[in-house]
């Protein structure tokens, strides 16, 4: 949600630079329960579309992984174009 951008173009369109302040409150107050309720417009639309994506946290069972876990001895590398 774009907060900032949307406080400046509202204080811009009403050319009143003493709202500016409470216009800010307003939005970060509706921004911030608005993501309390649900989620955000762009995480929907990727959800919709079936598209994968990485989530904010790793799964539990991840938490106590390291890199070495996961590696192979067998390196595959690839040749440089030029």
């Amino acid at each position: 949600r774009m907060t900032i951008s949307l406080t400046v173009i509202i204080c811009e369109v009403s050319d009143d630079a003493a709202s500016l302040l409470p216009l800010t409150v307003t939005i970060l107050t509706a921004k911030l329960v608005g993501d309390l309720f649900n989620a955000s417009l762009y995480d929907a639309a990727i959800a919709l579309a079936g598209w994968p994506y990485l989530e904010h946290e790793p799964p539990h069972c991840f938490a106590s992984a390291c890199a070495e876990d996961v590696m192979t001895a067998d390196v595959v590398d690839l040749a440089e174009i030029e």
